[in-house]
C-alpha cells in the first residue's frame, strides 16, 4: 500500500495516509470474527480524507484490480556433476535466466462455484543458489549408504531427515525446492530406484512433498510410472511416464550432455510445482468459514439389527486431522451416531432410490462386460438432503451456543453394508465431497476390481478401512480444496486427473496410506476462506455498483455530501483490506488475513446501503431502450405531468361537448301526437 493511494471509483479520489497510521486501528487477536468496525475511529480521526468529483462508474468498475498473491520460491541445487569433485553441469545462474525467461505472472481463476468465481493474479518469484558443502555431503552419505546396501526402495525419511534439518535451521520464510543429483553413486542402466512411505505401501516416486514448506526432487532417480484406471467407465487410463519427471540420465552424459534442454525441462518442472503444488486452485468456494462453532455429525447406517457394520472407521483420527485445521478462531464439535435400515425408513427411502445398474468393463484384454450395482451420488444426496430434518442434530453439548448466530452442522452418513459386493458410489468413488455434506458407502468387499500400476506394484482401493476416503471428502467439504491427484487446467478451465502429487502425505486416493497433510494441502486449506470471503464481498459491492451505473447518473449526486464522502472512505478503505489480506497470504499469515477478509463485511454492507440510498434518491424513471437516461429523467419530471394534464383537459372538453350535444339534440326532436281514431 502506497503512502498516497489515489482512487478513481464511485466519483470519488480519496488520499488514504500510510499503512502504518491504520493498521493499529485493527486488533486480529483479541477480535478473530472482526466483529469490531474501526471505521467511525479511522474517519474522525483522519486518517481517512476525501472529496468528491464526478466519474463515470462504470470506468470505475472496470479498473478494479484484481486480487494478487506473491509467492517467494528458493531453489537450492546439490550435485548436478558427472564425476566427484568435478564442476557442476547446472549452475545456478543458468538455471535462473531459464526462470526469469517464464511469464509468471497469471491472472488465473482459483475457484468456482455454478453462480461464483475467483480469478486472482498469481506471481512467482525465484532465487536459485547452490547448496552448502557440508549439506551435499551429508546428502551423499545417506544415499551412498543406501546405494551399498542394494536398496532399490528407499525410505522417504532417509533424504528427508537431511533436508528438514537444513530447512529449519534457516530463518527464510519462503517455499524451498531442493533438486539434487549424484550420478556417480549408481550405475544408471544397471541399478534403478525410487523413493516410497517407511511402510512400504505407497506408489513409488522421486519426489516429496514435506510437512514443512519444501519440496525435494531427485533428478537421478526413477523412472517413475503411473498408470491410473479405477474408472470402470473410463476407456482410457490415466499416465505418469518417464517424461513427467525429468532425469539427467535421458539428456547425455558429460561432453554430450545436452544442456539447453536440460535447463529448459527442469525450469517447466519448477513452474509446474508453482502452480499445481505450492499454488493450487480450489474445487469450490464454501460458506463455513464465519461460523463460530461447526459441528461434523456423523451418522453410521448399517442394513443389520446390531447397528454395527463391517469395517472401521477410526472417528478420532479424523478429529484429530480436522480439528488440527480449525480456522481463525473457529471452535470444532463432533459427534458420532449409529442406526440401521430397520429403525432408520428415510435411510432405507434414500439407498433404494440411488441404488443403479451398470454395464462395467473392468478388464479391457476381455471383450465381455459385468452387470454392476452401483450408488447415484446425486440421487442419494437429494434425498438425504430431503429427509435432512430426520436427522437434525440433537442435545449436542455445545457452551453458550445461543450466544452465538454462526453455527452450522455438516452431516457425514456412511453406508455399512453387510454385502459381499462391489458397490460404489458412481461406480468408481468411495466417498463423495458435497457442498453441504459427505456420503460414504463400505461393503465385505476387500478390493474393488479397479487398479493403479506403479514402478513397485499394484494398488487397489480397499473398503476395510474408511478412515481415508471420508477425512479427505471431509477436507473438500469443509474448505473446498481440490484432491492432490486432480489439478486445474485454467486454459480449458477444468480439472484433469494428475496423480503424481498423492504418493506421499495426503488422505486423497489410494497411492498412499496417510492421513497425514503435506504443504501444500494445509496452506490450501489455510488459504480458502480468506480467498472465499474476498470474492463473496467483492461480488457484492461490485454487482451493487453495476447496478447503480445502469441508471447513468453520477452517484454523488444523489447523495449528500457527507454520505458521498463516507462511501469514497468506505470504498477506500474496503480495497485496503482486500490489498492488506492477500500480502499476508503472501508471507503466509492466515490467520491475519482471514481476520481482514472477514472484516470486508462491514465495508461491503455500507457501501451497498449507500448506493440503495443514492437509487432511492433518484427519481423514478421511465423511457424505452435506447433513450438516454438523462433525457428520461426530463421525460419522466417535465413531459409526462404536462402531457398528462393536457390529456385530461382534452378528455373533459370532449365529455363536456358530447354532454352539451347530446342535450341539444332532445330539445330539437319535433314533437309527435297521437293520432286520433
Amino acid at each position: 500500500m502506497t503512502p498516497l493511494r489515489i482512487l478513481l471509483g464511485l466519483g470519488c479520489v480519496v488520499l488514504v495516509k500510510s499503512d502504518s497510521d491504520i493498521s493499529h486501528h485493527f486488533f486480529p487477536e483479541q477480535d478473530k470474527f472482526a466483529t469490531d468496525d474501526p471505521f467511525y475511529e479511522l474517519a474522525p480521526a483522519g486518517n481517512i480524507k476525501g472529496y468528491t468529483v464526478p466519474i463515470n462508474l462504470t470506468e470505475a468498475i472496470d479498473a478494479i484490480d484484481q486480487p494478487s498473491i506473491i509467492s517467494y520460491i528458493e531453489v537450492v541445487l546439490l550435485g548436478m556433476n558427472w564425476e566427484t569433485g568435478a564442476g557442476p553441469i547446472l549452475e545456478a545462474s543458468d538455471l535462473g535466466r531459464f526462470l526469469d525467461s517464464f511469464d509468471w505472472d497469471r491472472e488465473v481463476r482459483v475457484a468456482m462455484n455454478d453462480y461464483r468465481a475467483l480469478h486472482m493474479k498469481r506471481k512467482a518469484m525465484f532465487s536459485v543458489k547452490r547448496s552448502s558443502k557440508e549439506l551435499e555431503n551429508n546428502l551423499m552419505g545417506v544415499l551412498n549408504r543406501a546405494f551399498s546396501s542394494g536398496q532399490h526402495e528407499i525410505s522417504y525419511s532417509l533424504v528427508d531427515n537431511v533436508l528438514k534439518t537444513d530447512y529449519l535451521s534457516s530463518s527464510a520464510s519462503s517455499y524451498r525446492i531442493y533438486l539434487f543429483s549424484f550420478p556417480y553413486l549408481t550405475t544408471l542402466d544397471k541399478q534403478m530406484y525410487y523413493y516410497n512411505l517407511e511402510s512400504g505401501k505407497g506408489c513409488g516416486n522421486s519426489m516429496w512433498i514435506a510437512k514443512n514448506r519444501y519440496i525435494w526432487i531427485d533428478l537421478n532417480a526413477g523412472p517413475v510410472t503411473i498408470v491410473q484406471k479405477c474408472d470402470s467407465t473410463s476407456t482410457l487410463p490415466r499416465l505418469i511416464d518417464d517424461t513427467t519427471l525429468p532425469r539427467m540420465d535421458r539428456y547425455g552424459e558429460k561432453e554430450n550432455f545436452r544442456r539447453v534442454e536440460f535447463f529448459s525441462v527442469v525450469a517447466a518442472l519448477l513452474y509446474k510445482v508453482a502452480e499445481e503444488v505450492i499454488f493450487p486452485s480450489l474445487h469450490a468456494l464454501r460458506p463455513y468459514s464465519d461460523s463460530r462453532h461447526l459441528t461434523i455429525h456423523l451418522f453410521v447406517i448399517t442394513d443389520n439389527h446390531e447397528e454395527a457394520g463391517f469395517g472401521q472407521v477410526d472417528w478420532q483420527k479424523i478429529r484429530s486431522l480436522i480439528g488440527g485445521l480449525s480456522l481463525f478462531g473457529q471452535k470444532m464439535l463432533y459427534k458420532m451416531e449409529k442406526m440401521s435400515f430397520f429403525s432408520c425408513s428415510h435411510c432405507v427411502a434414500a439407498y433404494s432410490h440411488a441404488l443403479k445398474t451398470q454395464l462395467a468393463k473392468h478388464d479391457t484384454r476381455k471383450s465381455s462386460v459385468t452387470l454392476t450395482n452401483y450408488l447415484d451420488s446425486k440421487e442419494l444426496h437429494y434425498w438425504l438432503q430431503k429427509f435432512r430434518s430426520e436427522f437434525e442434530v440433537k442435545n449436542v453439548p455445545i457452551d453458550d451456543l445461543s450466544a452465538f448466530e454462526t453455527h452450522n452442522a455438516v452431516p457425514v452418513y456412511l453406508f455399512s453394508l453387510q454385502s459381499f459386493e462391489s458397490l460404489l458410489l458412481d461406480g468408481n468413488k468411495q466417498a463423495v465431497a458435497f457442498d453441504d455434506m459427505v456420503i460414504a458407502v463400505q461393503t465385505k468387499k476387500l478390493e474393488y476390481p479397479c487398479a493403479t500400476s506403479c514402478v513397485n506394484g499394484k494398488f487397489q482401493m480397499a473398503s476395510g478401512d474408511m478412515t481415508r476416503p471420508i477425512a479427505a471428502a471431509l477436507l473438500t467439504t469443509l474448505y473446498g480444496i481440490l484432491p492432490s491427484h486432480f489439478v486445474m487446467r485454467h486454459h480449458v478451465n477444468k480439472t484433469e486427473s494428475f496423480p503424481l502429487w498423492s504418493t506421499g502425505l495426503t488422505p486423497f486416493g489410494y497411492l498412499s496410506d496417510s492421513l497425514e497433510l503435506s504443504f501444500s494441502l494445509t496452506d490450501a486449506i489455510f488459504r480458502a476462506p480468506v480467498l472465499s470471503n474476498i470474492e463473496k464481498y467483492l461480488s457484492m459491492v461490485t454487482n451493487a455498483m453495476k447496478h447503480y451505473a445502469s441508471f447513468g447518473v453520477d452517484v454523488c449526486s444523489a447523495l449528500s455530501l457527507l454520505d458521498c464522502t463516507e462511501l469514497a472512505m468506505r470504498w477506500q478503505l474496503f480495497l485496503y483490506k482486500i490489498d492488506k489480506a492477500s500480502s499476508l497470504l503472501s508471507v503466509g499469515n492466515y490467520g491475519h488475513a482471514l481476520f481482514f477478509s472477514r472484516s470486508l463485511k462491514h465495508d461491503a454492507d455500507s457501501i451497498r446501503g449507500l448506493l440503495l440510498e443514492a437509487e432511492r434518491n433518484t427519481y423514478p424513471r421511465l423511457g424505452c431502450d435506447g433513450v438516454p437516461l438523462r433525457l428520461r429523467s426530463i421525460y419522466g419530471a417535465v413531459v409526462l405531468p404536462v402531457s398528462s394534464f393536457l390529456l385530461l383537459a382534452l378528455l373533459s372538453c370532449l365529455t363536456y361537448a358530447a354532454i352539451r350535444l347530446g342535450g341539444g339534440l332532445r330539445e330539437k326532436r319535433p314533437q309527435t301526437k297521437p293520432k286520433q281514431l
